[in-house]
């Protein structure tokens, strides 16, 4: 039998153990904003090279990188492709499945598919060129319906992109 200060000590020990769960869900914030000038100047490089031979190097990234071509304009330095990636979990799978049941409401959607996004805009001028990548990415549930869509401005992210162009430019300037 338990006495009265043991239920006590047991509460305490519970509510404490509850509210320290309940804190580790809360995020750390969100990092601060990018200005529209911090975003275009992570986006954008410039190259000593041709502008034909940049959009060159930003076909083959894309490429690589599994992006369908979906248009490209060497006169006006544009090249766009799409990679569609899979973000079902099984666990969206489970959850909208037991609620299908559970409600009887057959119309539950998650999140399917994301279609990843990528503009490439080629500025010539001389033997130099300027290049901007912009990025997007919709995620789309299982009705086909877009549930977001975000601009990303993870400054990693353009960084491997340029280190991928950069590469193929020089090869290209090599005779590789």
């Amino acid at each position: 039998m338990i006495n009265i200060d043991m239920k006590k000590h047991l509460a305490l020990i519970f509510t404490l153990f509850f509210i320290t769960l309940i804190s580790g869900c809360v995020g750390a914030g969100s990092p601060p904003k990018m200005t529209q000038l911090q975003i275009r100047q992570m986006q954008t490089r410039e190259y000593e090279a041709p502008k034909e031979v940049v959009i060159e190097a930003s076909l083959g990234f894309l490429q690589d990188e599994g992006y369908i071509i979906k248009n490209a304009n060497e006169k006006l330095g544009i090249v766009y492709g799409t990679k569609e990636v899979d973000v079902e979990s099984g666990w969206n799978k489970f959850f909208g499945g037991l609620s299908k049941g559970l409600d009887g409401d057959n119309d539950v959607a998650w999140d399917k598919n994301s279609v990843h996004e990528i503009s490439v805009n080629v500025r010539g001028f001389g033997k130099k060129s300027k290049v901007r990548v912009i990025s997007q990415v919709k995620i789309y549930d299982t009705r086909g319906a877009v549930s977001k869509v975000a601009q990303i401005t993870d400054e990693e992210f353009y960084k491997n992109i340029f280190y991928i162009i950069d590469k193929g430019v020089f090869l290209h300037q090599e005779g590789l």
